[in-house]
């Protein structure tokens, strides 16, 4: 898991604050996509959800993937379950 590498010399106090700088940078709509990921919803799912297209519901991973400096949805699900 590269994102727990990134953290292993951080405390747990340190580690939520990065976290929570990242989720601070994503839109509205993005926070939405990431949420219905993480309840492992399928692009086709998402995008019915949203009323946009899957196609769309890939380009906001792709933005998610960049905003939070992560490597895996897997990654973008762990966050999302630990900011709740």
């Amino acid at each position: 898991l590269e994102l727990g590498r990134e953290f292993l010399a951080l405390g747990e106090a340190a580690e939520a604050e990065v976290i929570d700088e990242r989720l601070r940078r994503l839109t509205g709509r993005e926070r939405e996509v990431m949420d219905l990921l993480a309840q492992g919803m399928s692009n086709r799912q998402v995008g019915e959800t949203l009323g946009i297209s899957p196609r769309t519901v890939e380009v906001y991973k792709a933005r998610l993937v960049e905003k939070l400096q992560i490597r895996t949805i897997t990654d973008l699900v762990r966050i999302s379950l630990s900011r709740r």
